[in-house]
């Protein structure tokens, strides 16, 4: 279990650094350069995420997870809930670039309650949990990008994906789970792409498709995983050939699920540290329903130095760990070292990358 997880990290570090206890902020992610901590908010389910290379890599890894009785299904009613409509176009060439002229100020939005990790008690936007800076403003600069990935951990892109392409690889999924399961998805009272989980259902109903290639590789999903697109952004951030993992970590969070405060570098740490995470969501997911949050300076401030050195070096494999990997289920905790936790609404072809640290 989750708890237990939680419990073994704690009996593997040493104990001088049991001590640690919040004092401040935020959240952001790992992988690639220097990097920080994932966790994830609220609610919902999400569809997917991948690694990219700029070589040959290591082994797998895990990726994080949402909640959601709605598999990834935009909150209509609620206007304040609507992400930031920006959006990325395509040349003939391949080259992406902002085709948006609309911002994220969100400083007037009204106050939205949401759960981190284990915590219901936050507020977004808040001092603590703070909107993701984009980066859709260097999508052609790889110098620009790499630098900003090294000082923040993290880069932001909204409609790096075809928003028509994710929509339909949601579908994909959605037919995969109610084939998998005719009983978890609630078809008496919504359509299927909506989808909504059967009242009934409970965390266990919700089909494992991490390395399922009968979904992972199929055509709609590898359309978005390995398109075009994705290959021209990361061969820009990375100056050089890409690829990513044959494996595809592709993920449906039930709304009782969360992921805990952890750094992809105690599961990824052998190979190639040319290497980054890129969490996806194959739908429009609002905070409440479930986002990815990150600390931002948690990869490269000297408050986490011990932090890194010690948690972030091991390696859950060969320490034989019986847990989740995860420091802790209370992003609260992060908070004793420092950096600020971020967070956003995504919509369908959005998409967040970040480094193992």
């Amino acid at each position: 279990s989750r708890s237990s997880g939680f419990r073994e990290w704690r009996r593997h570090l040493p104990s001088r650094h049991l001590e640690l206890r919040p004092k401040c902020c935020e959240l952001t992610p790992h992988k690639m350069l220097p990097s920080s901590s994932g966790l994830r908010t609220a609610r919902s389910g999400y569809l997917t995420a991948s690694r990219w290379i700029a070589s040959l890599a290591s082994t797998a890894a895990d990726v994080e997870k949402l909640r959601s009785r709605s598999l990834g299904a935009l909150t209509r009613s609620d206007p304040a809930s609507q992400p930031c409509p920006r959006r990325l176009s395509t040349s003939r060439a391949g080259n992406v670039s902002d085709a948006s002229q609309a911002t994220c100020g969100n400083e007037s939005a009204p106050a939205r309650y949401v759960q981190l990790g284990n915590d219901n008690d936050w507020i977004f936007p808040s001092g603590s949990l703070q909107q993701l800076d984009d980066s859709n403003h260097l999508v052609n600069d790889g110098a620009a990008l790499r630098q900003q990935l090294a000082d923040k951990g993290y880069l932001f892109v909204r409609g790096l994906h075809d928003r028509r392409a994710v929509l339909d690889a949601r579908l994909a999924v959605l037919r995969h789970i109610d084939e998998v399961n005719s009983g978890a998805l609630d078809r008496s009272a919504h359509d299927l792409q909506d989808g909504v989980l059967d009242a009934r259902c409970g965390a266990g109903c919700v089909p494992f498709m991490e390395g399922r290639n009968s979904i992972t590789h199929s055509e709609e999903v590898g359309r978005v995983l390995e398109g075009q697109r994705a290959v021209t952004f990361f061969t820009t951030l990375f100056g050089e050939d890409v690829r990513t993992f044959d494996f595809k970590w592709l993920r449906a969070m039930h709304s009782t699920g969360y992921t805990g405060a952890h750094v992809d570098n105690v599961y990824m740490s052998r190979g190639t540290d040319k290497l980054v995470t890129c969490w996806q969501p194959l739908g429009d997911v609002t905070v409440e329903m479930g986002t990815l949050a990150v600390c931002e300076g948690s990869h490269r401030l000297p408050q986490f130095d011990r932090f890194q050195k010690t948690y972030g070096n091991f390696d859950v494999e060969s320490g034989n760990l019986q847990g989740t990997g995860w420091f802790t289920e209370d992003p609260k905790e992060i908070l004793g070292f420092g950096g600020q936790w971020k967070t956003s609404d995504f919509r369908a072809g959005d998409v967040l990358i970040f480094t193992l640290r």
